[in-house]
């Protein structure tokens, strides 16, 4: 019994498949900040969930169009009075994936890079400005299409003679621009020259993810 099991193993961890497409379906956590907020701000942590597919290029060389559903935002930033922002968008992303790292019966490294476009559905947020308001409380007001650069690592590790393979992404992702549309300004206090100047408040998405998927060969 136990020579059949070595053997199912042996035969279900197979070296990764360069040149197949892979459709895959991934879930994992999310954890995001908005800089321009200065680093009182705590990150907002969620879940990301989303799909892929892998598209062979030549060689060692792929292509990832993905798209997800990515919670982004920030919590209990006290210096400027912000209880919680939450952005939520539909992101999608074209990566260029380099596999550096391919062993037989092991997993493979790859290393991933490229634009993404992400689509805002909803969103939350609430300040505590009131004072710069005539003493009313507003919301922040987002644009709708955030244009980003994410980096990072990938491997995979097919299974049962490449007939389902298990996909692992480890992201950055950074906004290109700020998503700020509110007129909500910052006090910049210069030490060298001992001014103070008022700045708009710049607001740039960064995303930290880990997703694990089951991909699908065809």
């Amino acid at each position: 019994m136990k020579y059949f099991i070595l053997t199912l193993l042996i035969l279900s961890c197979s070296a990764p498949a360069f040149g197949q497409h892979i459709a895959t379906v991934r879930w994992g956590g999310n954890m995001t900040k908005i800089g321009g907020l200065e680093s009182t701000g705590s990150p907002r942590r969620s879940t990301k969930i989303g799909a892929s597919v892998t598209i062979p290029i030549q060689g060692r060389f792929s292509f990832l169009v993905g798209g997800d559903y990515v919670p982004k935002g920030v919590r209990e930033n006290e210096y400027y009075g912000i209880i919680e922002l939450a952005i939520d968008y539909i992101e999608f992303s074209g990566l260029g994936a380099i596999t550096i790292f391919a062993p037989s019966r092991a997993p493979s490294l790859s290393i991933l890079a490229g634009p993404t476009i992400a689509f805002k559905i909803r969103h939350e947020g609430e300040d505590q400005l009131g004072w710069r308001y005539g003493g009313r409380e507003r919301h922040f007001e987002f644009k709708t299409v955030d244009f980003g650069l994410a980096g990072g690592i990938g491997t995979q590790i097919p299974f049962f003679l490449d007939e389902l393979v298990v996909k692992a992404e480890l992201l950055y992702t950074r906004g290109i621009g700020s998503i700020n549309t509110t007129r909500v300004y910052a006090v910049i206090l210069n030490y060298d020259t001992k001014t103070i100047t008022e700045e708009n408040l710049s607001m740039i998405n960064h995303a930290l993810s880990f997703t694990v998927g089951f991909g699908f060969p065809f």
